[in-house]
């Protein structure tokens, strides 16, 4: 560096770095640094003596390896060795650095400026995440790490300089955050990454991923795994970016991200869905750490616009009969009746869960989002799936069925795989009763004349609450209404390039219908997208 204003913002920054007894250094930065300077040669037992040094930290990572998205075999984790065996050294690895980011913004009363540095890593770390699982050459946890550090020198600044980086919070609007940065400190924040990092004696392999390539790169074609990897993280980071940044709104979020996906798309091959799938499933990973950690844990603020960002970019589909279920009614309109949609008393609000409760009444309560949880942490689960070297396809779709079912509150649920490009579909595996009477049996077919034909041949979500309507009963089949005992049920199907390939029938028996709320709705839609796109990993044909 040879600007003396960037040379005086190092010496500040260092100091305190290296004397390490600093009060003012945070116990928490020096164990990142530890961590990230050894993240690819420090040995296991190293890794568990270096996590737990922080109390807090250990905790996190023991209540997270015990949840069913790290540990699907329910084996108990009761020390941080355990958790390595479990669940896989890269894994608490990337886990410990991720808890190390978030117990920054803990440490004290940090500002929002400070939670938002922490959720930019992690918002980094989870794109580049997903989009190397679908790159297999690439290792999806080496991209987490890369992504993530990339942040680096944004979460130093904010933690030890935080009143200069107010000025470059207050830049006019014309102003990029790297040309302020610049011009309040001499260089920017990937700039002081590679600066602390090159000074830590990082080699040179990881750092040419901490530093941005010339543009005139980017209009060629990857020239290897590295060249890819380094595009990929660069364009992860940009993306977070455009994420966590108050300063775009979600109509102008959309432009930009096609924008910067068309800057990359020679280098990276990006299809026009690509932005809006990762960013749904770093939002998900993103509420996951923020219901471990507590809701301090990551930045408000990011939450609600990166939720804003799913909402523009991929629009919830429509379900039929979902609107009453998520929304009341307007004010003197009928309870809604009929097949698809719930009976709800006027004035009565529906909970997101899907139960209606009366808001003049003082003991009711909306249910809790445990529906949300689960489907939540089964995506987690399949994105972990996804990224081994072999894509074990039959134990992704039993990590959906079983959320699905737990998430719904459903008797049966039920996975039918169709026969050929225009078989018939047929029940091999699923969770309930229902299962046992029709295994094997082909039953389902798109031409026929009923609610299932209509489902596979329109390709589109359905969902039936109340099946003892009169007019529906010549689109039901036998087998499932022959013991009268299913009175809701929900269709949802699994597209690929030559149709549905498989459909998920789940249903509910007693009065309660099944209702969805529209979180839920995204989620179901995510857990299908990783499942079609497991399919793809292990060469079969949807």
């Amino acid at each position: 560096m040879t600007s003396p204003l960037a040379k005086q913002t190092l010496a500040r920054i260092q100091q305190p770095l290296e004397a390490r007894a600093s009060a003012g250094l945070p116990e928490v930065i020096q164990l990142i640094e530890e961590l990230s300077s050894r993240a690819f040669s420090i040995s296991v037992q190293e890794l568990g003596e270096l996590i737990s040094r922080d109390t807090m930290v250990t905790a996190k990572i023991m209540q997270s390896a015990n949840t069913f998205g790290f540990n699907p075999f329910g084996g108990v984790v009761t020390t941080i060795s355990q958790a390595i065996q479990i669940i896989g050294f890269t894994k608490i690895r990337n886990l410990a650095l991720s808890m190390l980011l978030l117990e920054n913004t803990l440490q004290g009363s940090h500002s929002e400026t400070q939670r938002e540095s922490a959720a930019l890593a992690l918002c980094s770390g989870l794109l580049a995440q997903n989009l190397a699982s679908a790159r297999p050459p690439q290792d999806p946890e080496q991209a987490f790490v890369f992504a993530c550090l990339r942040q680096y020198g944004r979460l130093i600044l904010t933690s030890f300089m935080p009143q200069e980086f107010e000025q470059v919070q207050r830049r006019p609007p014309e102003e990029s955050e790297v040309g302020a940065c610049r011009r309040v400190f001499g260089l920017s924040p990937l700039e002081l990454t590679h600066a602390l990092f090159e000074a830590a004696g990082f080699p040179r392999d990881i750092l040419r991923f901490m530093q941005d390539p010339p543009s005139t790169q980017l209009a060629a074609a990857a020239a290897g795994r590295d060249d890819e990897l380094a595009a990929l993280t660069q364009f992860a980071g940009e993306l977070a970016e455009l994420v966590v940044s108050p300063r775009v709104n979600a109509a102008a979020f959309a432009q930009r991200a096609e924008q910067l996906r068309q800057t990359f798309g020679t280098r990276l091959q990006l299809p026009e869905d690509a932005i809006a799938e990762i960013v749904q499933t770093v939002d998900t990973g993103l509420r996951a750490f923020s219901r471990s950690y507590g809701g301090r844990a990551i930045s408000g603020g990011v939450l609600q616009r990166i939720n804003e960002r799913v909402a523009k970019a991929d629009p919830e589909p429509a379900l039929p009969g979902v609107g009453p279920a998520v929304s009341p009614p307007p004010a003197g309109e009928a309870p809604p009746t009929g097949p698809v949609a719930a009976a709800e008393r006027p004035g009565a609000e529906a909970a997101p869960g899907g139960a209606a409760h009366d808001p003049a009444s003082p003991a009711a309560a909306p249910p809790p989002h445990d529906g949300v949880a689960i489907l939540t942490e089964a995506l987690l689960q399949l994105t972990e799936l996804m990224s081994s070297a072999v894509v074990e396809l039959h134990a992704m779709e039993q990590v959906a069925l079983a959320a699905i079912q737990s998430g719904l509150r459903l008797r049966d649920c039920l996975y039918f795989t169709r026969d050929g490009p225009a078989g018939a579909y047929a029940a091999h595996a699923g969770l309930g009763e229902l299962l046992g009477r029709i295994r094997g049996r082909p039953i389902m077919e798109a031409g026929r004349r009923d609610v299932f034909g209509i489902c596979l041949t329109r390709r589109e979500d359905v969902l039936i609450r109340d099946t003892s309507d009169p007019k529906l009963r010549a689109f039901l089949p036998e087998w499932l209404m022959g013991e009268g005992t299913v009175r809701s049920f929900i269709l949802l199907p699994l597209v690929g390039e030559a149709g549905v390939f498989a459909l998920i029938v789940g249903t509910r028996n007693g009065t309660e219908p099944i209702q969805l709320s529209s979180r839920e709705v995204q989620l179901l839609k995510a857990l299908r997208q990783h499942l079609t796109a497991a399919r793809r990993l292990a060469g079969l044909k949807a």
